[in-house]
């Protein structure tokens, strides 16, 4: 799209522009959480929690899965961008000839791997780096279907990780996201907490322009809805302590932990629900 369009309909903006936009959301957010947070980041994030990305492949209770395995053909070579446990990667494998799993995380591969081997998944090729890929790896990743799911939330240069996604796709691109940004359901406990308002990461809402602006033509589809919900209290802290980046013990920490029963409300079972719920959108779009 030429600039002179662009100048002339204050609607669209350029792929650099929106690129830039998204790049900046994802900046502040680091700064902020860099320079408030208060554990000790570990060398690889998912370690200790690797565990909880588990899914049995065959499962056909999950929307989201389920939702893309219509889009799956039976000759097709998939790619999954940060596959994490595998539980899009696994299932997915069922259905297609061959399906290449892109994670950098040491943790995450340790999970795909054992449950890959529980099942019997042979079709399936791991690639532990992060994307995009070196040269010498990029030659696997020629496929007909390229996909993320719930991993461009914090990609700081969204162009050439979008790039390279999109030169790997022969015939579709696909993208499960969040509608809103994931600490959406904190930002009132985190102004209470930090002094001052989150920072937002870009999701779905944010993706679709960007899409537009780069050129593509997007298909969005609501897949399923998110309602975050804990088996116990103890299990809210934790998972609000990980959001807020809080280490146990700490003078914030008590206080999240005073004010969290007043954001949560109560299940019949004796778990909690946080309030509010954010849909998922499966994002569609020709390589």
């Amino acid at each position: 799209m030429h600039d002179r369009e662009h100048e002339a309909n204050p609607l669209r903006v350029s792929g650099a522009a929106a690129e830039a936009g998204w790049g900046a959301l994802v900046a502040a957010n680091r700064e902020q959480v860099e320079r408030l947070r208060e554990p000790t980041p570990p060398a690889d994030h998912w370690q200790g929690r690797a565990a909880f990305f588990r899914a049995d492949p065959d499962r056909t209770d999950d929307a989201s899965l389920n939702a893309l395995l219509d889009l799956a053909r039976p000759g097709d070579a998939w790619l999954e961008v940060g596959a994490g446990g595998g539980r899009y990667a696994l299932g997915l494998a069922r259905k297609v000839s061959r399906f290449t799993a892109v994670e950098p995380s040491a943790s995450m591969r340790e999970v795909l791997e054992e449950t890959r081997r529980e099942f019997g998944i042979e079709n399936l090729t791991v690639i532990a780096e992060s994307w995009p890929l070196s040269a010498a790896a990029t030659e696997a990743t020629r496929v007909d279907v390229a996909m993320l799911a719930h991993v461009s939330y914090d990609i700081e240069p969204i162009g050439p990780f979008l790039g390279a996604l999109e030169v790997s796709a022969g015939r579709l691109c696909a993208a499960l996201l969040f509608e809103h940004s994931p600490f959406r359901a904190y930002v009132d406990l985190w102004e209470a907490i930090h002094g001052e308002p989150g920072q937002h990461l870009p999701a779905l809402r944010e993706f679709v322009p960007l899409l537009l602006a780069r050129g593509a033509l997007p298909e969005v589809r609501i897949v399923d809805e998110r309602v975050m919900s804990f088996d116990s209290l103890e299990d809210a802290q934790a998972d609000a302590a990980r959001r807020l980046w809080l280490t146990e013990g700490s003078e914030k920490y008590r206080r999240m932990v005073e004010l969290l029963p007043d954001s949560l409300e109560a299940r019949g079972d004796g778990g909690y629900v946080a309030p509010g719920s954010d849909r998922i959108g499966l994002v569609t779009w020709s390589g």
